[in-house]
């Protein structure tokens, strides 16, 4: 930070800032933290046109020397609307030409939204896909802005992202504003534009939680926080007795069950010792031992079954994972639906956590849905599983989740061998699956003792030969 005699800038200056951000909780730790460098924060705005409002409304000319946006200020849940965000964007520097801009991006480089930004001559943009990011840095930049030689590679534009397409549009352009004046007495006055007034969204705090990784004073922030985002559901380096496999589904029917028989499966011809507890209410376990038997009106009240090694918990029973945590090396729970089970919150405590979902476009927002209403947990080590989904619905949905999606391919049999699965389940859990080394040893003892043997018989042969 450049320094002037024994002060740096931000001690000499007091910035004025407007905050945008969905997160509400997390805007309000940014805002003390702000505060408490000398510089005073006028409000926190929860959608863009929250902030479009306060800027119109302002009569006081206490407008914002900066404004601190993330660009998902302008979601609607899964729809980041960042066209809309660009033209907004537009407006504000065409009608406030003195406010500065200072923007945290969840975008990579190469998208279309951040040409634009470069384009209408904001710089500071600060990709939080990069390197820690300083508050000092971030305020810094609102009296010593980066340069364009510095951003000029987001210049660059990937042609596959969609953008602006069916649309005359090419470049940013301003928006109307619906502008609501109050007054002392509590009236209110509405100047109506001549387009269509702009509605407001919904709240959406997705993902915005993902910038306490991004933050340097991330544990400054914490101690604003909630409890609630306070808590994180961490893994344990070294894991003593069974690893805990929490599968879930954002709805009925995404096909966790046969998921956690297709893991099973993968875990067990590995040679390791597998349970597959039915921790929800469907009793498909009966079906599945009912076909496994023959049919023919088999019926059984045993609380587990045993199939090709692999033993199966019916949910007729009461759960007690102590008593099963050093008999198996894995132990897979099939929670399935929130509202079908006792045991979901075993899925925040699980060591290996992972999320089933429908792949159609037109079912997305279950998967948005689920994850905003969770955002409180650290979710980078959670697991999406789509299945049949192909290679551009796991692109899309890796774009606007920030997780790494994985297609399961259709395998009619769960107890079937498949090396398409093998593959698919050694990349989704290869820091937790155990080495083969104990086998590798075991094979070379065997190899050695074998060749040792096989030289002393010929050395007895040769000795009895020659004698």
């Amino acid at each position: 930070m450049r320094k002037i005699g024994q002060f740096s800038i931000l001690e000499l200056i007091l910035l004025k800032v407007l905050i945008g951000m969905t997160n509400v909780d997390l805007a309000q730790a940014f805002s003390k933290h702000i505060n408490e460098k000398g510089n005073q924060v006028l409000d926190v705005c929860v959608s863009i046109e929250d902030l479009l409002q306060f800027l119109m409304n302002d009569e006081n000319g206490n407008l914002p020397d900066i404004i601190l946006m993330s660009t998902d200020v302008a979601s609607k849940l899964s729809d980041k609307r960042l066209e809309f965000l660009a033209d907004c964007i537009v407006t504000i520097r065409d009608r406030f030409p003195k406010i500065k801009f200072i923007i945290l991006a969840n975008e990579k480089a190469g998208h279309p939204f951040l040409a634009e930004l470069v384009s209408i001559g904001i710089y500071n943009i600060f990709l939080t896909s990069s390197k820690k990011i300083s508050l000092d840095e971030l305020l810094e930049t609102a009296e010593n802005p980066l340069t364009f030689s510095e951003i000029k590679f987001l210049r660059v534009v990937n042609k596959e992202i969609p953008w602006r397409r069916g649309s005359l549009q090419s470049q940013p352009n301003e928006v109307q504003i619906n502008i609501t004046k109050k007054y002392e007495n509590g009236d209110q006055l509405r100047e109506e534009p001549n387009r269509k007034p702009i509605l407001s969204p919904k709240v959406g705090e997705f993902r915005e939680a993902s910038l306490l990784n991004h933050i340097d004073e991330e544990d400054f922030l914490q101690e604003y926080l909630p409890t609630k985002e306070k808590e994180k559901v961490v893994i344990q380096d070294k894991i003593i007795g069974a690893v805990f496999v929490g599968i879930v589904g954002v709805e009925k029917n995404t096909g966790s069950t046969h998921l956690s028989l297709l893991l099973a499966n993968f875990l067990n011809n590995r040679g390791l010792r597998v349970a597959v507890i039915e921790a929800n209410n469907s009793n498909d376990f009966f079906s599945v031992e009912y076909l496994y038997e023959g049919g023919r009106g088999y019926t059984s009240k045993k609380e587990m079954f045993n199939i090709d090694g692999i033993d199966h918990y019916k949910s007729i029973g009461k759960l007690n994972f102590s008593e099963l945590v050093h008999q198996y090396d894995f132990i897979i729970l099939d929670i399935g639906q929130k509202e079908n089970t006792q045991y979901f919150e075993e899925f925040f405590r699980a060591h290996i956590k992972i999320v089933t979902s429908h792949a159609s476009e037109w079912k997305r927002d279950k998967l948005m849905d689920f994850l905003l209403s969770y955002q409180e947990y650290d979710q980078q080590n959670w697991h999406l599983v789509l299945p049949f989904a192909d290679s551009q619905t796991l692109e899309d949905i890796e774009k606007e989740t920030l997780l790494f999606p994985y297609s399961i391919p259709t395998h009619s049999d769960p107890y079937q061998r498949s090396e398409e699965l093998n593959m698919v389940f050694e990349d989704m859990l290869q820091e937790n699956l155990p080495t083969l080394q104990g086998a590798a040893k075991q094979s070379a003892v065997w190899l050695y003792g074998g060749l040792s043997i096989l030289v002393l018989v010929f050395i007895v042969i040769a000795i009895t030969f020659f004698k």
